[in-house]
């Protein structure tokens, strides 16, 4: 019997890429938890369907997501991106396991609470 060929795994050379806005007032400066909270509900839903528009399922396993939150303030705005990539484990946990590397970046660039979310994935060949 020939032996079976062993699958080659790899990660994506191009990122799948989310944009979306949040209100970084509400997730980095907000009154209270429960307006903090009132942000993130809002968004888990907004989140899940930016994944599914992108055509991600739930056999698919993210090898790293670069996380940018627009704005000029580098301590609030990492934050934000933190918190992105928390609610990005929370919607799909099965692409985005604990092994999934996450790193949050600022974009000094883009409009405050502007996010652009680049997933690489893992591929087999």
């Amino acid at each position: 019997m020939p032996p079976t060929p062993t699958p080659q795994v790899s990660i994506s050379k191009a990122p799948v890429v989310l944009n979306f806005s949040v209100d970084a007032d509400k997730l980095v400066q907000a009154a209270s938890l429960a307006d903090k909270e009132a942000e993130r509900t809002r968004l888990r839903p907004l989140i899940l369907a930016a994944l599914e528009r992108a055509g991600f399922t739930s056999d698919q396993r993210a090898g790293f997501v670069l996380t940018f939150a627009g704005g000029p303030n580098s301590r609030d705005d990492t934050e934000i991106a933190t918190q992105v990539n928390a609610l990005l484990r929370e919607v799909m946990p099965t692409l985005f396991d604990t092994d999934t590397v996450m790193r949050p970046y600022i974009d000094l660039i883009a409009a405050r609470g502007a996010i652009e979310v680049q997933v690489f994935v893992f591929t087999v060949r």
